[in-house]
């Protein structure tokens, strides 16, 4: 008789469909079966836009849901975290995000714990939260990081910025689901441009439309499709008459292929899922330029262009954003795409994680293993 498979709890805020529950997916959905089994557990109530019934067939089951309020986590989460880890026996626990990472870091079991840092806190949180309570939360997050066995980060630039507290995390890229982001059209529409992703000031989607009118004015984009929800969704339609704010979809996939141009004005990130699912359906991609962004472009080279600051003041100048859209109406799809598959694909993420639990379950060494 073979050995029992290795049970991975993996602790997530909620199953919320968001970037990070995707690539959670993608890591799950590619384990060795009968080497690991997964189990998932929440530390807090499902949002109406959630990804249960994909987890849940994937997993055949096998999640644990907190439905504590964050005033009653606050008092009794850590609690529950650490008896239902305690019943489930995991040969190692693999958390994302603030709230499983806070409370991983007060669970005294004994328990190999691994991390995956998918942003850099005292950006987001600040962005997000404001200067007083970002700080704070941000101070938070980098203490309960800093007592973590194995803190992975999604890509160089924030194993860069966590390295500045003082901790040392391996490197595994984010990767995108290949069977599933794919070329499924022909026929996109050359003009349109679209948008992926939640509508938060941190995503500068403002920034976006404002390029996106100014290639309008040229000739050179008709129409904008916006996929997502969020707090500025209602401050959109008075930026541009050219755009198609279609809230949260189940399938981005048709949108994707329907248009020619991915954009994102961020000012932070990790590695962004919704670039890399651009990427994967052939989209060219209009990014701005910030750290993470570079790291994808230094692998995709040409097919990314990168808007410096104040550069929408100068689009016409050589090697400028006109220069570049008007190359990119002769850019193959099939050829960004291979680049998305050669370098970011869900499986070789999912295999460097498995490889790393391989070494964190035996007891090796901590040898540093990064996917690039």
């Amino acid at each position: 008789m073979g050995c029992a498979p290795h049970k991975i709890a993996y602790v997530v805020s909620s199953l919320a469909r968001c970037g990070p529950n995707n690539q959670l997916m993608g890591i799950i959905k590619n384990l060795q079966q009968g080497e690991f089994s997964p189990v998932i557990l929440t530390c807090g109530p499902e949002p109406a836009d959630t990804m249960w019934p994909d987890f849940h067939e994937l997993t055949k089951g096998e999640i644990r849901a907190c439905s504590y309020g964050r005033l009653r986590w606050s008092i009794s989460g850590n609690k529950w975290l650490a008896n239902e880890i305690h019943a489930i026996a995991p040969a190692l626990v693999h958390s994302q995000n603030l709230r499983p990472d806070v409370a991983m870091s007060h669970c005294r079991l004994g328990t190999p714990w691994i991390s995956t840092l998918r942003n850099y806190p005292f950006e987001d949180y600040v962005m997000l939260f404001g200067g007083i309570v970002g700080r704070s939360l941000a101070k938070m997050h980098i203490r309960a990081t800093s007592k973590c066995l194995r803190p992975i980060a999604c890509g160089k630039t924030i194993a860069e910025l966590y390295a500045r507290h003082g901790i040392q995390a391996d490197v595994v890229l984010n990767g995108v689901d290949t069977e599933r982001f794919r070329i499924t059209a022909t026929d996109r529409n050359p003009t349109k441009l679209i948008f992926t992703g939640t509508l938060i000031r941190r995503k500068r989607i403002d920034l976006a439309v404002r390029l996106f009118e100014q290639l309008r004015q040229r000739g050179l984009a008709d129409s904008m499709e916006i996929i997502g929800s969020g707090p500025v969704q209602g401050e959109l339609r008075s930026l541009s008459n050219g755009l198609h704010l279609r809230g949260s979809v189940p399938d981005v996939l048709p949108y994707l292929n329907g248009c020619a141009i991915f954009i994102s004005m961020s000012e932070s990130e990790g590695i962004p899922n919704s670039v890399l699912e651009a990427l994967a359906c052939g989209l060219p991609c209009i990014l701005s330029d910030i750290p993470q962004h570079r790291e994808i472009q230094r692998t995709v080279g040409r097919f990314i262009h990168l808007v410096k600051p104040g550069e929408d003041a100068r689009l016409e100048e050589e090697g400028g954003l006109i220069e570049w859209v008007r190359a990119m109406k002769d850019s193959d799809p099939l050829a960004v795409r291979a680049l998305a598959v050669d370098n970011f694909n869900m499986r070789n993420t999912s295999e460097t994680y498995q490889s790393i639990y391989r070494e964190v379950i035996a007891g090796a060494p901590l040898a540093s293993v990064a996917h690039e």
